[in-house]
């Protein structure tokens, strides 16, 4: 698939940031073949026909029904890239804040579990992890403790003794899960110990939206039915489950975590944890928000070579951002250095004089060079001494 069918198969925050993405390349000149265009007019269409979203979306977006309506738009408004960057960057942000309720909030605390003799020495066989049939089989006894406690009740529905299945606030699982994985997926209990690793990370980050902690109801006693619940916290489930299942993952052998937003995540390198918890010391939320967007983009499950390519873009674009500011906190020779990697290695530029060539460990490091920089500059720029 292309960055556009990705996009729309993803989430509105993968199609908010290509759209914002595809509007910077246009106002920049960066479109070389024409795919932002495209994803402009594809993604301006679908926003539009969603009214819950349409009143929050830039007026330029409203009002501006092709890409060659938009060029005539921002060409006026501002003669620079970083001036067009900053009305992009601006426009967005209601948008953004709808979608991602504020900036996007990644917990990276995970239980400790004490190593034992043969897991401190590695001899044993899962020193590094369990396999992904193991972890299934814990998935399916957190999930059926989970379900038995009452925390998926309220959306997912109960059983009664007397009166059979009671509906919760979806009628029927079995079709929801199937309409938005677009997999046959349910019943977990039955089908969960055959589960992929995309196929446990999707019904994951599923039940993440169904899940709420039962707080009151009525214990009905006859044949031991048990507890009836009444009333819920969505935020008191989320932060449970979150726990529990960052717990599961790890035990497993590869690096993956949920977010508190309720996303698979690869987990950092080692050693550039406190990275991704740093805070961005910047009051412009058009920093920030950009700054969260490209991380979550290189860090999702599934992300591929193009997503990370954009994450780094996207970095590279908030350097340019904060350019003139430095210029008064680096030697002009760093600066120079740093530009030469942002604008040569085909990252923000499509032209034959890119290199393009370089192993993509290279893209690697990029990323977290770009964001160690973009972290030290802001506190540079905010502290200069």
């Amino acid at each position: 698939m292309n960055e556009l069918e990705e996009a729309m198969a993803g989430t509105d925050i993968d199609k908010i940031n290509l759209l914002t993405s595809s509007c910077i390349a246009i106002a920049t000149g960066e479109d070389k073949d024409g795919s932002s265009k495209i994803a402009y007019k594809e993604l301006r269409r679908y926003f539009i026909n969603h009214h819950d979203i349409k009143e929050n979306l830039p007026d330029f977006i409203r009002k501006c029904g092709d890409s060659a309506q938009f060029w005539g738009y921002i060409k006026a408004e501002n003669g620079t890239y970083a001036g067009r960057r900053n009305i992009i960057w601006s426009a967005f942000r209601p948008l953004t804040d709808y979608l991602e309720n504020q900036s996007v909030a990644i917990n990276n605390d995970t239980p400790d579990i004490q190593q034992f003799y043969s897991i401190r020495t590695g001899v044993n066989k899962n020193a590094h992890g369990f396999p992904l049939g193991e972890i299934n089989e814990i998935f399916l006894k957190i999930y059926n403790e989970l379900r038995r406690d009452g925390y998926f009740d309220e959306y997912l529905g109960s059983f009664c003794v007397d009166v059979g299945d009671i509906p919760g606030k979806i009628s029927d699982p079995e079709t929801d899960i199937y309409l938005k994985l677009r997999k046959k997926l349910w019943p977990i209990y039955q089908v969960g110990r055959t589960y992929s690793e995309d196929d446990l990370f999707d019904v994951i980050e599923y039940l993440f939206t169904v899940v709420s902690k039962p707080l009151t109801g009525q214990m009905h006693n006859y044949n031991e039915c048990g507890m009836h619940w009444k009333t819920f916290s969505k935020k008191e489930g989320e932060k449970f489950f979150h726990e529990r299942i960052n717990y599961l993952l790890s035990m497993y052998q590869e690096p993956f975590e949920l977010s508190t937003t309720g996303q698979i995540l690869r987990k950092a390198e080692d050693g550039f944890d406190p990275i991704f918890k740093a805070g961005i010391l910047s009051d412009n939320s058009n920093i920030k928000s950009r700054v969260d967007a490209a991380i979550l983009k290189y860090r999702r499950h599934g992300s591929t070579s193009d997503d990370r390519r954009q994450a780094v873009r996207d970095l590279a674009d908030v350097l340019e951002y904060i350019r003139s500011d430095l210029k008064k906190v680096m030697d002009k020779k760093d600066e120079s250095d740093l530009f030469n990697i942002v604008n040569n290695f085909g990252v923000r530029h499509h032209n034959d004089i890119q290199k393009n060539d370089y192993d993509p460990l290279w893209l690697n490091w990029m990323f977290y060079f770009f964001l160690s920089t973009i972290h030290v500059a802001l506190r540079k720029i905010k502290a200069p001494s």
